[in-house]
């Protein structure tokens, strides 16, 4: 069993299962801040990637076949997540004027349903060989090989989508229209990808030289690929801050016993969140281009 490998995946999973219970919460209540279409496949993301690690640690414990398909379903499912994703923020930055048009939430359906299916076929073709093709013949490579330059490839796009964002956000004259929630959800959609981008790095040259060492940071990097962007985006954005604190400790917990009686604390739905005005709470709900 692979120790590093174990403890990594274990505590990444449990670190993401609080913030998968809020992004769930609200994007089931459809709450204007996070029901849009850049956060549902955020969540989609996170929630698969909880999955995807916790059957990782799983499987360095015991081989389970139905958990080792759906580890492989989410090599090519979550990557291309994120290419979704990082064109949503290379919309919403370079071509603002028709975001509307291209998120919508049946066009969203639409961009899910059809990388779901590309998963599926890559996994029914080459790890269940519905059509008895041998992976190291058509490719000239073997399985994880192959996962890997997949993985390698979507994030290769995912990036330039981003890069390119960031160009057009440096020269664009009319910088100023783009609202600066849609630039923090760049860069957590930035970090996110370069952090996938160097485990895909060290899954490669690990195979030249410094194995234990590269292998170490790759699997490192497969925690803050998914932990890290979601702890930069609640730790820049204020909104969410409080509106994580609000679902904690107002939420999830029905009241707190002080000095022998329960007391409620203010929640942001009450519209009695303390030391906040009324133009200030009612900016919590406000739309952007997410």
């Amino acid at each position: 069993m692979d120790v590093v490998d174990f403890l990594l995946n274990l505590v990444g999973g449990i670190i993401m299962v609080p913030f998968d219970m809020f992004l769930v919460y609200y994007i089931v209540k459809r709450h204007k801040l996070l029901f849009t279409p850049y956060f549902v496949t955020l969540t989609l993301i996170s929630v698969c990637g909880t999955l995807y690690m916790i059957f990782t640690a799983y499987l360095d414990l015991q081989e389970v076949l139905l958990l080792r398909l759906i580890y492989s379903y989410f090599q090519y499912f979550i990557p291309l997540l994120s290419v979704i994703a990082s064109l949503n923020r290379f919309s919403a930055i370079v071509l603002w004027a028709f975001y509307d048009r291209i998120w919508t939430w049946k066009r969203l359906c639409i961009y899910i349903a059809i990388i779901s299916l590309v998963g599926m076929i890559f996994l029914l073709v080459i790890h269940i060989g519905i059509l008895n093709v041998c992976c190291s013949y058509v490719f000239g490579a073997n399985l994880r090989h192959f996962d890997r330059v997949f993985k390698a490839t979507a994030y290769m796009i995912a990036f330039t989508f981003e890069v390119a964002a960031v160009i057009y956000r440096v020269n664009s004259k009319k910088s100023g229209e783009i609202d600066k929630v849609d630039i923090t959800l760049l860069f957590q959609s930035i970090i996110s990808t370069a952090c996938w981008l160097i485990n895909c790095g060290c899954n490669i040259a690990s195979a030249i030289k410094f194995r234990f060492f590269l292998i170490v940071i790759s699997d490192a990097m497969v925690l803050c690929g998914f932990v890290l962007p979601l702890v930069y985006l609640f730790a820049s954005n204020r909104k969410l801050k409080v509106l994580l604190f609000d679902f904690y400790f107002n939420n999830c917990i029905v009241g707190q016993k002080v000095f022998g009686r329960i007391v409620r604390l203010p929640s942001i739905e009450d519209g009695k969140l303390p030391s906040m005005t009324q133009a200030k709470r009612s900016s919590l709900t406000e739309s952007t281009h997410c």
